[in-house]
């Protein structure tokens, strides 16, 4: 018996035909020969993009692997805009827990002459010093090779797991190589100059644990990050057991590649536009990244500090080119509600990943809690939507004491406010306790559909954004 999962539907204007044929129940499957839509002109997008998710839904019991597939399609797509446009790289990681299906996903899009597919890397992969002993060749840079695609690299645990050292000069090598240049001093040189130097732009994309992305919170924070993220969801019981039902083929496998392969090759993100009105919606979710992106280093003496706060342009084009980048994958020329909020997830999972849980469970489980006003002459109890410490407690495994301290680190980092007198039943003997809620700033983000947003709500952020460092 084969399981399978639904694939998002695309709903708006695809980028070949115009007005997509009406599908019947078999209208989903795969063409019947690769060959048949292979030529980039004639791919209905809209239709090839259904083909591909019915079939990995024979794959995967997982809801989170289409999304997964999509993010992963269009990180690889999105680096001809930031070429096109000279703006920063989409680099992307996909933290969660082994055996989550992280890498045999992403790896469905290796075959693409697009992508450069790594089962590790080193610094010295990008600028080595060695050289030809018989020529005095210096050894070629990896950059040059990857100029205008996307490398896959499909575990960083092991590279995370090596000598401190080593990851930091990987890292702040990786930087380099975000910024597209590397000009480094190579020590002894036998040619003209001692320096290396390779340019070329890159998307980046890494699948990890959690625990290995974790535990270098400080040193990407220190550097400074390059990434988003999305942190993979666990799966639900039900869908668990249906993990166990599901037989893989590798004829499918090898078949889902070949569509892949010939979807990505027919993308033209480019072509996608934005409707100004979500240019809001995006700053936000671009703040809410800077705000929750801050990193505490250790000072001598064992104490720790906060880091500066980022400014969010950079996460905010990043977020820009994926969801055009994303749109282009899903055959539309605009994007639509599932998109945003797809992004929108990637934008929550990006800040660091203890606030990130916090806002996951506010989500999944939001606490209704009343205050009460007079409104109008009359009494009346406002409903709120936020989480309290028992909610965050249970929900992430924390006791009381440690659930209380990262909802405050959230009050004082600028994304949460607490409200005073807040009770948790309506209206009657309440119980009166901490209760916590996003900013106004950040609440559309947090609970509401993406929805266009009012330009008013970016002026409400504090005009000293460093406020709690």
């Amino acid at each position: 018996m084969t399981t399978t999962t639904a694939a998002p539907s695309p709903s708006r204007t695809p980028t070949a035909t115009p007005n997509p044929p009406q599908q019947d129940d078999d209208a989903t499957r795969a063409p019947a020969d690769a060959d048949a839509a292979a030529s980039p002109p004639s791919v209905n997008m809209a239709e090839q993009y259904q083909a591909i998710h019915a079939l990995l839904g024979t794959l995967s019991s997982s809801p989170h692997a289409h999304d997964m597939l999509d993010l992963t399609l269009a990180v690889v797509s999105s680096i001809d805009v930031s070429k096109a446009e000279e703006s920063d790289p989409v680099w992307l990681l996909f933290p969660g827990t082994p055996g989550s299906g992280k890498t045999s996903t992403v790896l469905l899009a290796n075959e693409s002459p697009k992508v450069r597919y790594l089962d590790k890397i080193t610094e010295e992969a990008f600028n080595s010093a060695a050289r030809d002993a018989k020529t005095g060749q210096r050894a070629t840079s990896l950059l040059l090779e990857l100029d205008g695609r996307c490398l896959i690299v499909k575990e960083l645990v092991t590279i995370l797991g090596s000598d401190p050292k080593k990851v930091r000069a990987l890292f702040t090598t990786l930087n380099s190589v975000y910024d597209g240049s590397l000009n480094k001093g190579g020590g002894l040189s036998f040619g003209t100059t001692a320096a290396q130097n390779a340019t070329g732009l890159i998307s980046f994309i890494a699948c990890t644990t959690r625990a290995a992305y974790e535990q270098h919170q400080e040193l990407l924070g220190e550097i400074g990050s390059r990434y988003l993220v999305f942190r993979v969801p666990d799966l639900t019981k039900e869908r668990r057991r249906a993990g166990y039902r599901v037989q893989k083929d590798p004829k499918v496998t090898a078949r889902v590649r070949a569509l892949v392969s010939v979807h990505l090759a027919a993308i033209s993100a480019g072509a996608v536009t934005i409707p100004p009105q979500w240019d809001v919606w995006l700053q936000v979710c671009g703040e809410l990244v800077a705000q929750g992106r801050r990193f505490a280093r250790t000072v001598p003496g064992g104490g720790r500090i906060l880091g500066d706060i980022e400014e969010p342009f950079r996460v905010v084009t990043q977020l820009r080119t994926l969801l055009r980048a994303l749109t282009a994958v899903r055959g539309l020329l605009t994007p639509g509600l599932e998109e945003l909020d797809l992004i929108r997830r990637v934008a929550l999972s990006t800040v660091v990943p203890d606030l990130a849980s916090v806002l996951e469970v506010m989500r999944q489980q939001p606490v209704t809690a009343y205050v009460e006003a007079v409104v109008d002459g009359a009494p009346r109890c406002i409903p709120l939507q936020g989480t309290n410490v028992a909610t965050v407690a249970t929900a992430l495994g924390l006791d009381t004491g440690a659930a209380r301290d990262r909802l405050d680190k959230m009050v004082t980092w600028g994304l949460l406010e607490t409200v005073p007198g807040a009770k948790d039943k309506e209206p009657g003997p309440g119980r009166p306790g901490a209760f916590y809620r996003p900013l106004e700033t950040f609440r559309a983000v947090v609970f509401d559909p993406p929805t266009v947003l009012d330009r008013r709500l970016l002026d409400d952020l504090p005009e000293d954004r460093h406020q709690g460092v």
